[in-house]
């Protein structure tokens, strides 16, 4: 008999369990792994029954995840234990996708990476791409990787190296016969699925522990594994088959009574893999991987994280991209249909019915209706354009060209001034260098007309005005080299005159 063991979870030795009332093993190809096992209270032995420590069964390791302490009517106290085998803590590696292209033991080595788990033999060596595109564990990408193959799982290293061959198992001619071994048998055809599949629970007799199999060293021809093929002959019930053990429970400290579910085939969960064709890959390229949520819903995401799209039935679709500053969504689309982009570049033809709404509009040609952005500029159907400023840095060509101030385009360049405040909108001033520098005004509220001069310092040098009749004239001005007169000049000149001539 092979006692169960306890070890702590770095798998130091802590105790032999010999006192256990009962043990059970239940293993089926590609799936559940499960040790439960019963034992009384004994010290220094059930006290290390604890939740994270780990009991070692048929040369395999299994972590305690539950058991109960029950205090009987017998003042006897007693443990209920579950532990799942070790590969289960590949559940807590969680992938939102996977894709990778390589052979299957690379595949399995990235699953792997970072989990004390190494891949161990493997009978396939083609290389694939394999895809999985929603959430999914390393554990169940370990059985998906084994479905997509055809393959199966076994465990070595007392669980912690897992293979994938192309069969576990073995065909040993072992016979599963009516007044030799079973001790029960039922038969089920399920066909519910559109094809009929057969499927035995047979309850058998392991001959090979018993004592007249042991005496006579007979023990190897009475072998029954996981995985192996067996002959079933129960001929009072109509059974003659030939089929596979794809379930197997037993008492892992002697192998003597054994229940095996047998199947003409085994059942492989292969919805969730996706085959990508390898002409279309490329190693080192960029994919998408596909994932499908309740939340989200379907999101096809780069496999370098710079971009992903999302779309579900509760917002719309978007999309984001890292164009420098991390994911951001540059483009929306509502369940209403409405667009939210950063950028929209329109190669053809586009026909708008609402309103376009931008910050800034580029563009060669605009047909149609009118142009308005906020109140600061307007161009209506017939072709008015109203705006608060304008640059053109070519000409200006009108007809008739209005406004009050036109300048140059320097700083300090002259300037006209039409029309002035206060009224007098028949006002002309041009000037430069503001009031107190040069001008030419012509006034519309008076008859006038003024041209006036300064010197660098700003100081007046010349002036000259007619005002509503009277003239006023300073400084210096000359007609062809000939000094002009001023009034003062020329009243002198008529004194002087008189002075000399009538006195």
């Amino acid at each position: 008999m092979n006692d169960l063991k306890l070890y702590d979870a770095a798998l130091e030795p802590l105790a032999d369990l010999n006192n256990l009332q009962d043990a059970r093993v239940t293993r089926e190809v590609n799936g559940q792994f499960v040790l439960t096992y019963s034992a009384y209270k004994q010290e220094l032995k059930t006290e290390y029954i604890l939740n994270g420590n780990i009991t070692e069964a048929d040369n395999q390791y299994f972590d305690i995840v539950y058991y109960e302490k029950t205090h009987e009517e017998n003042n006897k106290i007693s443990f209920a234990v579950e532990a799942w085998h070790v590969f289960y803590r590949l559940k807590q590696k969680k992938f939102d996708y996977y894709t990778y292209d390589g052979t299957p033991e690379q595949i399995m080595t990235d699953i792997l990476s970072g989990t004390p788990f190494t891949a161990g033999q493997v009978d396939f060596s083609d290389v694939m791409t394999f895809a999985v595109n929603e959430a999914v564990t390393a554990a169940e990408l370990i059985y998906l990787l084994a479905a997509k193959l055809g393959g199966e799982v076994e465990f070595t290293q007392k669980g912690f190296e897992i293979n994938i061959l192309d069969t576990i198992g073995q065909d040993n001619g072992f016979e599963i016969r009516l007044g030799k071994n079973i001790k029960g048998i039922a038969e089920a055809a399920d066909a519910r699925t559109g094809e009929e599949v057969k499927s035995y629970e047979v309850d058998i007799l392991e001959l090979k522990n018993s004592t007249e199999y042991i005496e006579h060293g007979l023990q190897e021809l009475e072998i029954i594994e996981l995985g192996d093929t067996v002959y079933v002959i129960d001929q009072e019930a109509d059974i003659d088959i030939i089929n596979r053990i794809v379930k197997v429970e037993y008492d892992p400290r002697y192998r003597k009574n054994t229940a095996v579910t047998i199947a003409n085939r085994i059942e492989l969960l292969t919805d969730k893999v996706t085959n990508i064709e390898r002409t279309s890959v490329a190693k080192e390229a960029i994919y998408n991987g596909i994932k499908i949520g309740p939340d989200e819903g379907y999101v096809a995401e780069r496999s370098d994280g710079k971009a992903k799209t999302i779309m579900n039935a509760t917002e719309g679709i978007s999309i984001y991209s890292d164009t420098g500053g991390g994911l951001e969504r540059n483009f929306f689309v509502d369940l209403a249909g409405k667009i939210q982009a950063k950028e929209i570049e329109i190669d053809g033809s586009g026909t708008f019915a609402g309103t376009v709404t931008a910050a800034t509009i580029v563009g060669s040609t605009i047909q149609g209706g009118s142009i308005s952005i906020g109140d600061n500029f307007a161009v209506d159907i017939d072709g008015n354009m109203t705006a608060v400023n304008g640059t053109f840095s070519g000409d200006i060509t009108g007809s008739n060209i209005y406004g009050s101030e036109f300048h140059g385009n320097g700083t300090d360049s002259a300037y006209a001034i039409i029309g002035v405040s206060g009224g007098n909108l028949g006002d002309f001033t041009l000037m430069r260098g503001g009031i107190g520098g040069n001008f030419f005004r012509i006034y519309d509220s008076v008859p006038a007309v003024a041209l006036q001069g300064v010197d660098a310092s700003g100081d007046f040098e010349t002036f000259l005005a007619h005002y509503d009749g009277f003239s006023t004239m300073y400084g210096s001005w000359h007609y062809k080299s000939y000094e002009v007169a001023t009034i003062d000049d020329i009243n002198n000149a008529i004194d002087l005159h008189e002075a000399i001539y009538h006195s």
